[in-house]
This record gives structure tokens, sequence and C-alpha cells, in this order.
């Protein structure tokens, strides 16, 4: 058996200095890059995966090693949980012809936007006497039908942000 060479403090003409084994040594005085060893792939973080044995189950790794804890596994998303139970094309409806109220917003359960459409379509009918009436009107005018047409296509989710029907 080889004896092993200790390893020596080198000086690097840029002025560090490294700690060099003898065959770096010579690597390095010959021109040659020496490959490095590789670190080990991180372990992945503590959680919840599936069972590594195989079980239709949940395992808890605590980021070194499997635990004996075990819980079931989730269910996946069912594709009728993805919709609404609200129509496309009734919100739409509302929207377009009496959106000055908010009922398309309040029929998909947004209530926030729904009374703002309703304060103001409020407003602009006390306020019609005077000029002001008219130019929030005709602004919320254009916002209930561009809002309607994009219930109609389905662009506009509930208030839960699941698809219309």
């Amino acid at each position: 058996m080889r004896p092993v060479r200790p390893a020596r403090l080198c000086i690097c003409p840029v002025g560090r200095s490294q700690l060099m084994t003898a065959s770096s040594i010579y690597a390095a005085a010959c021109g040659i890059n020496m490959p490095t060893m590789a670190a080990a792939p991180p372990q992945p973080p503590a959680g919840w995966y599936p069972d590594p044995d195989g079980a239709p189950t949940q395992r808890y790794f605590d980021g070194k090693q499997w635990t004996d804890q075990l819980a079931p596994l989730t269910a996946p998303a069912r594709p009728e949980d993805q919709y609404s139970t609200k129509s496309s094309a009734v919100a739409g409806l509302l929207q377009i012809f009496l959106g000055w109220f908010g009922l398309g917003r309040f029929y998909i359960g947004d209530t926030t936007i729904g009374v703002i459409q309703l304060i103001l379509g409020i407003f602009g009918w006390i306020t019609t006497f005077i000029f002001i009436g008219w130019v929030i009107l005709l602004i919320l005018s254009v916002w209930v039908v561009i809002e309607g047409i994009c219930m109609l296509a389905g662009a506009i989710p509930d208030h839960n942000g699941r698809k219309l029907r």
C-alpha cells in the first residue's frame, strides 16, 4: 500500500492561499484542470410525500428520515368542482339589462361591485336633472355592457373564483 502524501498550504500567484494536495500542485503547475467532486444532492424539505413503500397513503419526511406518521392521500379535484352553479347566460343578461342596479354582480355573488354599481346607478338617476347624472349613467352603461359581454363569454368568475357554467 502506497502512503498518502499530506496536503500542503500553497500560496497562489494571485495572492490567495489554499490547501492543495501533491497531485493538485502538479496539475496546477502543468496547467491541467482537475475535476472537482460534486456535492451530494440536497435532501427534500420536511413535509408530506407519497409513501415510499408504495402504500396508498402519505408519509411524513422530517428532513432527514421518514417517520411513522401516516395520512390519507388527498382526493383529486373533481371536474364539476371547477364550475360555478351560476349560469353565464343569466349573469350576462342581468348585467346587460339591469347592470345599473348591479344585478349581474349580485347574481354571481360579487356584492362589493354590485353595491358600487347600485350606488352609481341610483346617484346617476337622481342627478339627471343636472348634467352630471347623464355622465355617470353613460360611464356606468359602458362598464355594465362590457362586463355583461365578459360574463356571457365566461371570462368573469363567481365570488369563489370558479368559472360560470
